[in-house]
């Protein structure tokens, strides 16, 4: 049985243990994300970049050339800032989403980066190729960018974030650090206090 109406204590309980397991949530994909950023910073990954670009484009139906010869004639001028581009970028993500700070912009930025590996270097997860088995990981990264946006607009509790600290000091900040607009349930943290 849920919380009874009107009863901010059962309300105030629930919406704390959403926001905990959602805490828990971002900052395990954050140390999900410092390990990638770490291995995109190691030398190996900016000499494959090159070739784990080519391989998204392998076994892919002849309507999706055109997409894969535009990444490649963007990138083959000069792979290494692209590589160091991706390891930065990776680099954010695994701050943001540990830290808890510019969450609104992380999310949906991370989402569309997620996209992009997703649909190029993953080659769309390769689902033309012969024998193919699953869609790719990152499609998955993109939806997990995605439901935690949604949950944390959902309860707006932020009482875990950077992004709180910055908006004291500095209230445009929401603008940038909070996901969605109007929260389903807004729960400001004085109001559901454990009595």
């Amino acid at each position: 049985m849920g919380p009874a109406r009107g009863d901010p204590g059962q309300l105030g309980a629930a919406v704390r243990a959403v926001a905990r397991r959602t805490l828990t949530l971002r900052v395990a994909f954050g140390v999900v994300w410092a390990i990638d950023a770490y291995l995109k910073w190691q030398p190996a990954f900016a000499d494959r970049f090159m070739s784990t670009v080519a391989e998204g484009a392998e076994h892919q139906p002849g309507w999706l050339s055109g997409w894969f010869d535009f990444w490649h004639d963007a990138i083959a001028p000069n792979p290494s800032l692209f590589a160091t581009g991706a390891a930065v970028i990776e680099s954010l993500l695994a701050v943001g989403l540990i830290l808890g700070v510019g969450r609104r912009v992380l999310y949906i930025g991370g989402a569309t980066w997620s996209l992009a590996i997703w649909s190029i270097p993953e080659g769309f997860g390769t689902p033309f190729m012969p024998g193919a088995t699953d869609i790719g990981t990152a499609i998955m990264y993109a939806i997990l960018f995605g439901a935690l946006y949604s949950l944390e607009a959902a309860v707006n509790w932020s009482t875990w974030t950077l992004d709180t600290a910055i908006q004291k000091r500095l209230p445009a900040w929401r603008a940038l650090g909070q996901p969605g607009g109007r929260a389903l349930v807004d729960c400001p943290t004085e109001r559901y206090r454990q009595t």
